[in-house]
């Protein structure tokens, strides 16, 4: 497991929560949503570290060992990096923290998405998911749902179903698609969702084998697909950047633009500039990975 050391390094010099302590001493629920802007501002969620790995060798974590390892590199990386990363570091510091299972629904994986729940009490209970895109500025309380907030102009809601599944909608249109003729779009579709049984690393081993080795199923195997938040997050209005395909997106809480690039090296640079904790030879052999996609699936781009 963490030591203390192990934590307060990371949370002091890898995400500069520099009074974490006095923080978390005051105030818990305080504590938890600093973590997170400063954990989403800092480490990337990222799929350049696991496609700059040969196919051969390229697989998920699978023992506790492993997310810690990924986790204090900082670089980043998917769900199960970064949000089992998080449970860790949450349970670390005294949190009664519980990893579940969701699906993004544009995948054929079940079962494909690892989030963690802090229990403050029976009463109060908050989403952490900061490894997801657009995880919003503040702690989702599963207590009190519907809970929405707006990024890049779209309104994403999180709602307790009937069903017992906790889904997020994501309600105005596509964030890759910019309308400027200023009618209304009240569709929406579900993003993602969130399963509320307690789940050990284990139980993520089918869905995220997939994610890591089935070229056929994986998204993140066949598209670079990067997010961050770029500013000091004090401000609800903060700046991002979502990296799909050979796009990128910039936005804020109410707006969004997209810019296409030429070709893969064009994006390799925005990805450098944008992302500068990348490491360059996973960068580069990220890039090399993904122009094999593209010239057997120019589709895919």
């Amino acid at each position: 497991m963490l030591s203390s050391v192990q934590v307060s390094q990371f949370l002091q010099n890898t995400i500069g929560f520099k009074d974490w302590e006095t923080v978390l001493f005051l105030d818990k629920l305080e504590f938890l949503n600093k973590f997170l802007r400063h954990f989403i501002k800092n480490i990337y969620f990222q799929n350049v570290t696991m496609t700059s790995i040969a196919a051969e060798d390229r697989r998920a974590p699978s023992d506790i060992s492993e997310i810690i390892e990924r986790g204090l590199s900082g670089k980043g990386g998917v769900c199960i990096d970064l949000n089992y990363f998080a449970n860790l570091i949450l349970t670390s510091l005294g949190f009664n923290c519980i990893c579940v299972q969701g699906t993004y629904t544009t995948s054929s994986i079940i079962g494909n998405h690892c989030a963690t729940i802090v229990e403050l009490s029976s009463e109060e209970k908050y989403l952490v998911d900061v490894g997801n895109i657009l995880p919003g500025l503040k702690l989702i309380p599963m207590h009190n749902l519907p809970f929405s907030f707006v990024g890049g102009g779209l309104i994403h809601e999180w709602r307790h179903c009937d069903d017992g599944v906790y889904r997020r909608y994501q309600i105005g249109g596509k964030l890759f698609t910019v309308n400027n003729d200023d009618k209304p779009n009240k569709t929406e579709e579900t993003r993602v969702e969130i399963y509320p049984e307690t789940k050990t690393l284990d139980d993520f081993k089918d869905p995220m084998n997939d994610v890591f080795t089935n070229m056929d199923r994986s998204f993140l195997l066949n598209t670079p697909f990067l997010f961050r938040y770029l500013d000091d997050l004090d401000d609800e209005n903060s700046t991002f950047v979502y990296i799909w395909g050979t796009k990128l997106l910039t936005g804020d809480k109410n707006s969004r633009k997209v810019t296409k690039f030429a070709n893969l090296k064009e994006l390799g640079n925005v990805i450098e500039k944008y992302f500068p904790k990348l490491d360059k030879l996973e960068l580069q052999n990220s890039m090399k990975h993904f122009e094999d996609v593209y010239r057997s699936s120019p589709q895919a781009f």
